[in-house]
C-alpha cells in the first residue's frame, strides 16, 4: 500500500495510560519533523486530552470519553444517550479527514478508534507486538520490534519506519505562564517562603488500575522526614483527587507534611517544573517530571524499567531485586516487590541524584 510522503492530515491514537501518553511525545515531535506540513491530530482520553491542550504540534485533541460511557452505561437508561455520544465522536474523529491514521497502542480498542478515522492507511506494530487482535484494524504493520524495548523507542519505531531519522526528540510539555503563576502561589502558601533551601515533590499516588505499583506509606513517610530534617529539603506531598487517604495517612506517620493538589496535569507539571527532586513509583506524574527534565528518583517492583522506566539522564530507578520482579501480572495482593524497597536505598538514590546535579 502506498503511503503518503506527507499527508493532508494524520491520527495519532494512544487513548491511555498517562505514562504511555507522555511516551508518545517523542514520537509525535519525529512526525512533526516527518511531516511538517501535514494537520495532526491526537486522539486520546482523559487526562491525556489535557496535557496535549494547545501543543504547539497539534492542529487539534479529540477526546474520547471512554470511561465514562463505561460508567453510565451501568445504566440501561443510559444506553440511548451513549450510542448518539458515540456516533457523535465517531463523526468527529472522521471529520479530522486523515489521510494516515497511526495506532501507538495496539490493543483492540485503539484499533476500534484508529479505524473510526476512516483513513484509507492505518499503520500500527507488528501482531506480534500488539494485543487483541489490533492487527485486523490495520492496513500496515512496520517489521516486528527487538525485546525489551524502551515505551518511548517502541513508539518512535514507527516514524523511523516511515522515514524519519535522528536522535530521540525532546518532548515538549505546552506550560504557559498562567499555570507557572499557580504553582508559585501554591508552593508559596503550603511550604512558605524560605522554609528549606529545596523543594522535594512526594508524589505517593498510583492510578486505581495499578494499585500494586505502590510503595508503602511508612516508607514515604520516612523518606519525607530524612529530607525535611536531616537534608534542608521541604518535601511536599503531591495528592490527586484519588489520594487524599494515603495522603493523609503520610503527613500523619511523618509529624506534618505540606500538601500540593494540582487540578490539572499543565499545573502538575508548572509545580514538577519547580522541584529540585521527584520522588514517586511507577506513575504518570513522576514520567512527567522526567520529560521535563527533572531529577527522578522513581521505585519500580513489578513493570521492567527497561520498558517503562522514566526517560531521560537524570531519573534513577530504585528497586528491591525480590525474584518475581520485574512480572508480566495486571495485579498483586502481595506487592512483595514494592514493600522489599527499602527507604534507605531511596535516600541514597536522592543523595546521589542531588550531588551529580551539584557537579552539572
Amino acid at each position: 500500500m502506498r503511503i503518503p510522503a506527507e499527508p493532508r492530515a494524520a491520527a495519532i491514537v494512544r487513548l491511555s495510560a498517562f505514562g504511555d501518553i507522555l511516551h508518545a511525545l517523542p514520537a509525535l515531535e519525529a512526525f512533526r519533523a516527518l511531516w511538517p506540513r501535514t494537520r495532526l491530530f491526537f486522539v486520546t482520553e482523559g487526562i491525556g486530552a489535557r496535557i496535549l491542550d494547545s501543543h504547539p504540534a497539534l492542529a487539534g485533541v479529540i477526546e474520547v470519553p471512554r470511561k465514562r460511557w463505561a460508567r453510565e452505561g451501568r445504566s440501561p437508561r443510559r444506553w440511548g444517550a451513549i450510542i448518539a455520544e458515540v456516533r457523535a465522536k465517531r463523526r468527529e474523529i472522521r471529520a479530522a479527514g486523515a489521510e494516515v491514521a497511526v495506532d501507538l497502542q495496539a490493543n483492540l480498542r485503539s484499533g476500534i478508534v484508529t479505524a473510526a478515522t476512516g483513513s484509507p492507511v492505518r499503520i500500527g506494530f507488528a501482531p506480534r507486538d500488539s494485543r487483541e487482535g489490533n492487527a485486523l484494524f490495520l492496513t500496515a504493520t512496520i517489521a516486528p520490534l527487538p525485546a525489551p524495548l524502551h515505551r518511548p523507542e517502541r513508539d518512535l519505531a514507527i516514524p523511523r519506519a516511515l522515514g524519519w531519522r535522528g536522535a530521540r526528540p525532546r518532548a515538549r510539555i505546552p506550560v504557559r505562564e498562567i499555570h507557572r503563576a499557580w504553582a508559585e502561589a501554591e508552593v508559596s502558601a503550603a511550604c512558605g517562603a524560605g522554609r528549606g533551601s529545596r523543594l522535594a515533590l512526594v508524589i505517593p499516588g498510583v492510578s486505581a488500575f495499578g494499585r500494586f505499583k505502590a510503595w508503602t506509606d511508612e516508607g514515604y513517610a520516612e523518606v519525607a522526614r530524612a529530607l525535611r530534617d536531616g537534608r534542608d529539603f521541604t518535601p511536599a506531598l503531591v495528592c490527586g483527587p484519588e489520594d487524599e487517604d494515603v495522603v493523609a495517612r503520610i503527613v500523619q506517620l511523618a509529624g506534618g507534611l505540606p500538601v500540593l493538589r494540582p487540578s490539572d496535569p499543565l499545573r502538575l507539571a508548572a509545580l514538577l517544573e519547580r522541584a529540585a527532586i521527584v520522588i514517586g513509583a511507577d506513575t504518570g506524574p513522576v514520567h512527567l517530571a522526567a520529560y521535563l527534565d527533572r531529577p527522578v528518583v522513581a521505585l519500580f517492583g513489578p513493570k521492567d524499567p527497561r520498558i517503562y522506566g522514566p526517560a531521560g539522564s537524570r531519573a534513577r530507578v530504585v528497586r528491591s531485586g525480590v525474584a518475581c520482579s520485574p512480572c508480566t501480572r495486571r495485579g498483586c495482593e502481595e506487592r512483595a516487590c514494592m514493600r522489599a524497597i527499602d527507604p534507605a536505598s531511596v535516600l541514597a538514590a536522592i543523595d546521589e541524584a542531588i550531588a551529580e546535579e551539584a557537579g552539572r
